[in-house]
């Protein structure tokens, strides 16, 4: 009889930094398929910038001054100050330019007429309740008409709410 022939099993070894390189190769290759690429980098978005004014004084005769200051969002050249009430217009100040800035900065002082310009012969302006409102306009024409605020016409110099005076 013969010798049965067994076969010769070579033990090899391994560095561990070679087996742990090749399972993580294996994993990385079989997980591919599957892995979505990630999203390149998004820039983050300012957020908008919101137009907006106020004017003062809150309280102001026929005749006082007031003051229109805010910023219109965009780089306005001029604004259009108006006084409203909530039936429509009743005064516009005219166009008004503005040294332009990036946000369109502004502050105008404007009269308060005893007479409004809008409709035939102009309508009286009388104590009570206005709304101002302003339009800035852009170097190539494009307007934005800015959310109103609120302000009284009073009778007198120093009556109405924040006077103090006699009215």
């Amino acid at each position: 009889m013969g010798r049965t022939a067994v076969p010769i099993v070579r033990r090899v070894r391994f560095g561990r930094r070679v087996v742990a390189a090749s399972l993580l190769g294996l994993t990385l290759a079989l997980a591919a398929p599957g892995m979505a690429a990630a999203d390149p980098p998004v820039e983050p978005q300012l957020p908008p910038i919101v137009a907006t004014f106020h004017v003062n004084p809150i309280a102001v005769p026929v005749g006082g001054t007031l003051v229109y200051q805010g910023f219109c969002g965009f780089p306005a050249v001029e604004v259009l100050p108006a006084i409203v009430t909530p039936f429509g217009f009743v005064h516009f100040f005219g166009f008004t330019p503005i040294n332009t800035t990036p946000f369109g900065v502004f502050s105008v002082k404007v009269t308060v007429p005893a007479i409004g310009n809008v409709g035939i012969g102009g309508t009286p302006i009388t104590p009570g309740g206005y709304f101002a409102t302003v339009a800035c306009i852009g170097p190539d024409g494009e307007s934005k008409v800015l959310p109103s605020d609120f302000f009284e016409i009073v009778a007198t110099r120093g009556g109405g709410r924040g006077g103090g005076g006699r009215g």
